[in-house]
């Protein structure tokens, strides 16, 4: 072995990378240490191991042996992300497979990328999610709705909209301080989230409002649901020293209408200009005239 393999060698059993040879069978050729921490397995017990006996979900073992046979047909490397479980919890790794056609065989690298890939996901989670009730927020609530109503109008399904605003929070917020009116929207919204059932979401529309998305929903079945959002609303009691405080809400109920509405936004401004009169009116259960 010349002193130019040595060093090669060092890097690559001293690389915090999982780096593995692989045959076309699927076999472990070879296994550098940090396979180790990746797998569970000590060196010896790894090497001539199939893949398909390493601890990974179905799901991910089927991706990294497809990888590897995709490669061999390929003899180009390739690069993708694979998540794999591994001896206390699920990693990401970028998996790089790079074809050795003089041993028939595959060289697998696997960087460990999962702290990057959870920023990622935060980084998702806020551009779609309101940071402080970790419901949709209105962007998000508009690109949903456009999916929604163009399902409806090309199954001829019903869709309706609910939406509900906390009465008097600004006052709360003058005189109890915002944190005691962030209590009350994070209480409110809990239990939105609570009722409805799992095909249908909820989003932030503003401060102190919500839209509650309601698939396949007449509007009766709507009128049902803002009901009981009122009811529930009306039973939220915050507790500030000696004081109590007592939640209510104005609803409005808002019926997709493929005649008036071309998009999601037309139903939307629907929806809450009917918020908007109810603020005003006697009744506290409005609805539409379809």
């Amino acid at each position: 072995m010349t002193e130019q393999d040595d060093f090669y060698r060092h890097i690559v059993e001293h690389s915090t990378d999982v780096i593995l040879r692989v045959n076309a069978e699927h076999q472990i050729l070879y296994a550098n240490p940090a396979a180790i921490t990746a797998f569970g397995f000590e060196l010896d017990a790894l090497i001539g191991h199939s893949l398909q006996g390493l601890p990974m979900q179905t799901d991910q073992q089927e991706r990294l042996l497809t990888a590897i046979d995709r490669a061999f047909v390929r003899g180009t490397p390739m690069r993708e992300t694979l998540p794999i479980m591994g001896s206390s919890s699920l990693r990401y790794y970028s998996a790089a497979l790079v074809p050795d056609t003089n041993t028939d065989s595959i060289v697998l690298t696997l960087r460990d990328i999962t702290e990057q890939h959870r920023v990622e996901e935060r980084l998702q989670e806020a551009s779609t999610h309101d940071p402080l009730t970790g419901l949709f927020n209105r962007r998000q609530l508009f690109t949903m709705g456009e999916q929604d109503i163009a399902r409806a109008r090309r199954y001829k399904m019903p869709f309706s909209l609910v939406l509900a605003s906390i009465n008097d929070l600004k006052s709360v917020n003058q005189i109890f301080g915002y944190a005691i009116g962030d209590h009350l929207l994070m209480t409110v919204s809990n239990s939105l989230q609570d009722m409805l059932r799992g095909s249908d979401y909820v989003a932030r529309l503003g401060n102190n409002s919500f839209a509650i998305a309601l698939i396949d929903a007449t509007t009766e079945q709507a009128e049902r649901v803002a009901s009981r959002i009122r009811s529930q609303v009306d039973q939220t009691e915050i507790h500030v020293i000696d004081t109590r405080l007592q939640a209510s809400a104005c609803t409005a109920v808002c019926r997709f209408d493929a005649e008036h509405d071309s998009s999601f936004v037309d139903m939307l401004k629907r929806a809450e200009s009917l918020l908007e009169a109810n603020r005003y009116a006697d009744t506290r259960a409005p609805t539409e005239s379809l």
